[in-house]
């Protein structure tokens, strides 16, 4: 009587290749491999391997099954199980070779099933279709690589900077702020003062857990009383300027242009209490850009993409544009802690006249311009989502500090020397 080993020994199967298909997910594969190392050095009884699987009279699987795992055809298949070749108690040397040629069939299938993939041809990477934002939109113009990784890879969670939850504090206070106080006018700076107080504490509380440490807290919280402060007073000298209305706050715009879908919150959105174009504002918790001749080379360029976003969308809702400007929250000691852009028409007449201010910095630009900067935002989301890149290399200045991806980036520029002390 032959011996199970004599199969195994015919098909060329390894122990190891018999362990991985113990270790396959079809349990009738997995129990074949198994009662086969179990009985090796055991006569070839039918009725030993049924009582070692448990099965009774039944294989571990019938004739489809067996195609399909083992990858022979089902006529093969039918006539190994209908003569029970591989499980006879005394198996014919013809009937050896063909249960030894089943056997070596599955543990091709195993090897195959290990194998590692062929890679894709090179081919250029297009995005998914998806909705575009101008922090999307201005991520991309920073650092393609981390652009990549955030929104191609959706690699990690990123948890934000001490950065991003001060901003997120102050927007929540100021959308309270104006939520009540929509004509500043009527109210004194005082007021004003001691409301956007009030609301930064709650708004601060509520996210106390979002800091890391109380250091950052209180830090956080001193430095947002003071810019409280500076907010309330440039207010009311806009305020008395030219009386204001605080139309909308937070308010989240969708909208196509393109073919692509593209989604904003406008901070704060005022017109003049007698009516007339609006002014469009966006609130920074960093540093704005003190030249407003480089910073519209910027919008130009489709490197800064809110203000022409926005200017689009509130243009489509058929609102004359006034101004766009960016108010920074960042430190009331800097020098320039609003930008500016007044809409001129062609002959440089400014849409709405405004009163120079310490701290504001101006400078001017035309419809034309703006829908200029549109289009090549548009050209940007079709490179990104129908054209694709070979490649997403990392910024000339990539924010590696701030990036959750720095570690695992290979495309990062090396690191500059640190010097703590001279």
């Amino acid at each position: 009587m032959r011996d199970f080993a004599a199969i195994i020994a015919r098909a060329g199967v390894s122990d190891l290749t018999l362990a991985s298909i113990v270790a396959d997910e079809d349990p009738a594969r997995s129990a074949l491999a198994s009662a086969l190392l179990s009985l090796r050095n055991e006569p070839a009884s039918n009725v030993a391997f049924q009582a070692k699987l448990g099965m009774g009279d039944a294989l571990p699987m019938d004739a489809r099954n067996s195609a399909a795992l083992f990858g022979i055809d089902i006529e093969t298949a039918n006539v190994v199980f209908r003569e029970n070749v591989v499980f006879r108690a005394s198996a014919a040397s013809s009937e050896l070779v063909a249960a030894a040629e089943l056997l070596s069939q599955a543990a091709e299938s195993v090897t195959r099933v290990w194998e590692w993939p062929q890679p894709d041809p090179p081919r250029p990477l297009t995005a998914p279709g998806m909705t575009f934002s101008a922090s999307r939109l201005n991520l991309f113009v920073k650092c393609p690589r981390r652009w990549f990784f955030e929104y191609l890879c959706d690699a990690l969670h990123d948890p934000g900077s001490i950065h991003a939850t001060y901003g997120k504090v102050f927007h929540a206070a100021l959308e309270a702020l104006h939520r009540d106080i929509r004509v500043p006018s009527e109210y004194s700076e005082e007021d004003i003062r001691k409301r956007l107080q009030q609301e930064l504490a709650i708004a601060f509380e509520r996210a106390r857990p979002d800091f890391s440490s109380e250091l950052e807290y209180e830090v956080s919280r001193i430095k947002a009383r003071a810019v409280a402060e500076h907010y309330a007073r440039w207010l009311m000298q806009e305020a008395r300027d030219q009386p204001l209305r605080v139309e909308e706050v937070e308010s989240l715009h969708r909208w196509g242009a393109g073919g692509h879908a593209f989604v904003g919150y406008i901070d704060r959105i005022d017109r003049p209490l007698a009516g007339g174009p609006i002014t469009i504002f966006d609130y920074k918790t960093g540093r704005i850009d003190g030249d407003p001749d480089n910073y519209l080379r910027s919008v130009r360029a489709g490197d800064e993409a809110q203000l022409a976003l926005y200017y689009s969308v509130r243009r489509a809702r058929g609102d004359d544009v006034a101004r766009l400007a960016l108010i920074s929250l960042r430190d009331p000691r800097d020098k320039a802690w609003v930008l500016a852009l007044d809409v001129v028409d062609e002959a440089g007449k400014a849409v709405a006249d405004r009163t120079p201010r310490t701290g504001v910095v101006r400078g001017t630009c035309t419809a034309a311009e703006l829908e200029a900067a549109m289009n090549v935002l548009l050209e940007r989301c079709d490179m990104l989502t129908r054209q694709g890149l070979d490649n997403f290399p990392a910024g000339e200045d990539p924010p590696c500090s701030f990036c959750a991806y720095a570690r695992a980036c290979r495309q990062r520029p090396a690191q500059a020397e640190r010097v703590f002390a001279r």
